[in-house]
């Protein structure tokens, strides 16, 4: 079903979600713990370049359909029959991660991989934008592989396909 590619890791201090030294790309060098408001769903009051919050900041009843309640929800609405998206399946660590194949901006949702529920949503671009004014949104619980962009916890080995689409790795075979 995988192909397996053994990566490198950077250890990050899980304390602060703070990382530097990756060795590829232009790895963050701060990111911060948002513990604003009483739902930790505010912004620092400094800019930052990563910003972690609760999955229910983003998760609410206008969340313009980043959070899929479960995978097999995710995979029907982003590999429908027919459909032209690329989708990368990421998984590692009881984690499984669906999302564009890279670029300047994108989002991924991961899951647990045994129960399939929802666990995170990672929202990026290469400028700063979005709730918080960074470059990079996490809510929740990401799946980071190996050692390129890693602002949090990361996995040391994943597993990569194509779940639609075609792209870098082999088609999924699901």
């Amino acid at each position: 079903m995988f192909q397996r590619f053994p990566l490198a890791v950077t250890l990050c201090s899980v304390a602060v979600l703070a990382c530097a030294g990756a060795d590829s790309g232009s790895p963050p060098t701060e990111a911060t713990v948002n513990t604003t408001g009483p739902d930790g769903c505010g912004c620092p009051a400094q800019p930052v370049e990563y910003v972690y919050q609760p999955l229910t900041c983003v998760c609410g009843p206008e969340s313009d359909g980043l959070c899929p309640t479960t995978l097999d929800e995710a995979l029907a609405v982003m590999c429908p029959p027919g459909g032209r998206q690329t989708v990368l399946w990421t998984e590692g660590c009881g984690k499984v991660s669906l999302g564009g194949p890279g670029g300047y901006v994108g989002a991924s949702q991961t899951f647990d991989a045994e129960s399939g529920r929802l666990i995170g949503v990672y929202e990026y671009s290469d400028i700063p934008g979005g709730r918080c004014n960074a470059f990079g949104h996490i809510s929740g619980d990401a799946l980071f592989v190996g050692s390129g962009l890693i602002v949090g916890p990361s996995c040391p080995e994943g597993d990569f396909c194509m779940a639609c689409g075609t792209g870098a790795y082999p088609a999924c075979d699901r």
